[in-house]
Formats: C-alpha cells, sequence, structure tokens
C-alpha cells in the first residue's frame, strides 16, 4: 500500500511539474524578455561549472537569480505561489486571516498580536543583545520592554504592534525599519514626534491616520511639515508583502 501511494504521488508531481513547465513555456514565448533573462541564467549555471571554483559561486547565483525573476514574470509562478501560501495558511488559522484581510479587505482584530512597547532609560548600559523572533505566527507579549534604540525588526508572517508612546524620542535622527512578509503591522506614534514614513506594501493597504488608501506594489512617502526643522525625528520605513500598515498618531 505504501508503495502504491508512494508511486501514486510521485504521478501527480509529475504530472503537475509537466502541466506547470508547459505553461510557463508557453509564457516565455510569448514574452521575448522573460525567455532571455531565463536563457542567460541557464547559460550562467552551465559556464559555473567550467570555471573555476572562485568564480563558480558568483555565477550560480547570478544565474539562479536571473532565473528566479524570469519566473516571476510569469502568471503559472504567481499561481503556484499563491497555492503554497493558501495551504501553509490553511494549517494556521491566524496566517489565513491574514491573507483574507489583505484579498478582501477586511480589518484583522489583534487579539493575538505582538505587542512591543517603547520606553527611554538612557542611563542604563548598552551591551551586546540577542533577540530571537518567530519567523510564523502572531505572538502576544506584552512584557516587550526596550529602552529606546533603534529598532529593526524582521518577521515572515503575522500581527505587530510597535509602540512609541511610552518614550520621548531622543534629540537627532531616529529609525523605526520593519520587514513583513505576511501580516498587519500597527505603529503608535506620539503627535508631537517630526516623523518621516517610507511605505512599501505589494498587496494590502495603508493608513495614516483618518487617510486609507489600498496599495498594489507601491510605495507611499509622507513627511511631517516640521521634520526638517525638528530637533527630534523618526524616520519609519517599512516592507510589507502582503498585509495592512497603520500608522496612528496618538
Amino acid at each position: 500500500m505504501k508503495i502504491k501511494k508512494r508511486n501514486k504521488i510521485n504521478f501527480l508531481l509529475g504530472m503537475f511539474i509537466f502541466i506547470f513547465s508547459m505553461f510557463v513555456l508557453y509564457e516565455f514565448i510569448q514574452s521575448i524578455s522573460s525567455s532571455l533573462l531565463f536563457l542567460s541564467g541557464l547559460i550562467l549555471l552551465v559556464l559555473g561549472r567550467k570555471l573555476l571554483k572562485q568564480a563558480q559561486k558568483e555565477c550560480y547565483i547570478i544565474g539562479g537569480v536571473m532565473i528566479a525573476l524570469a519566473l516571476l514574470q510569469t502568471i503559472s509562478a504567481w499561481v503556484v505561489l499563491v497555492l503554497m501560501i493558501i495551504i501553509i495558511a490553511g494549517k494556521n488559522p491566524s496566517l489565513f486571516n491574514v491573507v483574507r484581510d489583505a484579498l478582501f479587505k477586511r480589518d484583522q482584530t489583534t487579539a493575538d498580536s505582538q505587542f512591543i512597547s517603547v520606553k527611554l532609560d538612557q542611563q542604563r548600559e548598552r551591551p551586546i543583545k540577542r533577540i530571537r523572533k518567530n519567523w510564523f505566527g502572531e505572538e502576544k507579549n506584552d512584557d516587550d520592554i526596550y529602552e529606546w534604540e533603534d529598532i529593526n525588526y524582521t518577521k515572515v508572517a503575522g500581527t505587530s504592534v510597535i509602540d512609541l508612546g511610552n518614550t520621548i524620542v531622543p534629540k537627532g535622527d531616529n529609525m523605526v525599519l520593519i520587514r513583513k512578509g505576511f501580516g498587519n503591522v500597527k505603529i503608535l506614534v506620539p503627535e508631537e514626534v517630526a516623523v518621516s514614513l517610507d511605505i512599501s506594501v505589494f498587496l494590502g493597504r495603508v493608513c495614516i491616520g483618518e487617510d486609507e488608501l489600498t496599495l498594489n506594489n507601491e510605495v507611499i512617502k509622507y513627511r511631517a511639515d516640521r521634520y526638517d526643522h525638528a530637533s527630534r525625528r523618526l524616520k519609519v520605513v517599512t516592507n510589507v508583502l502582503v498585509g495592512q500598515v497603520e500608522v496612528i498618531f496618538i
């Protein structure tokens, strides 16, 4: 029984790869630029096997990137990517809600969101710190409190709340950098802080105060009128693949 089941899986996988290859080939025929990019990547991979070891790595990396970019220009590759996301999200209800909210423009609750509160503690010594974050899923951790320092935050999927209301932003330029694959980001910013926003969203929404925009592979830039002359400046850079970015002034 196990052998028959394995053979069936191999057969279905082979059929899927064959059908996918046919659709990709058809799209490459329709697009000369994608075809040339794909062929160039293949040539680099072949040449990489014949070059010295020092040049092999560069050829493999460049060739792989070119092939990936060529595939991402096809609808077939995106269909497969969406199917994979749906399959993964089906096993994680919270991730499924994130994808659903972005596609159908629904608000997502933040009951299970990861909550980060920031407060100022300039007198504390600053040793090297190493903080591990989960790649997937929502986290709720109300005890995460940091002294003020530039925030560099990365997460594959989930919902996050960044609260800057418990701190006095130090003088000079300060940075908050957030990279998110799938999920919603809510940033609470005090009104007295001169803020500059650079928000990139592939598919989703951006809410800044009372303004709300739907983005499709677009970038939103916002800068407070007093930003250039303020003594305390905060720059927020956010990159989200699928989800919603909400900036609330408190």
